[in-house]
C-alpha cells in the first residue's frame, strides 16, 4: 500500500535487540535500528513471583515496535511534505 507503514517494514529496520531485567519484575527492550537510532519498550508485573522472562521479553519487544509506528509515521509524513515542496 502506497504511503503507509507495515509491520514488515518496521521489523526490517531492526538491526539488534537487547533486553535488561530490573528487580526481577520489569523487562526493558532496546531495539537498535539500522541507522543507529534506538527505541525502547517495556513490560512489568507487580509481584515478582508472577514474573516470566520470556513473556516479559515478548511484551517489551511488542511495546518497542509499537513505539516505532509514531517515529516512522512522522518520517513518512515529512517525506511526503518535502516531496510537495
Amino acid at each position: 500500500m502506497k504511503n503507509s507503514i507495515t509491520l514488515e517494514h518496521l521489523i526490517s529496520l531492526i538491526d539488534g535487540t537487547e533486553y535488561t531485567v530490573f528487580k526481577n519484575k520489569q523487562t526493558v527492550c532496546c531495539l537498535t535500528l539500522k541507522n543507529g537510532f534506538t527505541v525502547i519498550g517495556e513490560s512489568a508485573c507487580v509481584d515478582p513471583t508472577n514474573y516470566d522472562e520470556t513473556r516479559g521479553r515478548e511484551i517489551a519487544k511488542k511495546d518497542a515496535i509499537h513505539n516505532m509506528w509514531m517515529i516512522e509515521g512522522y518520517r513518512l509524513q515529512e517525506d511526503l511534505y518535502r516531496d510537495k515542496s
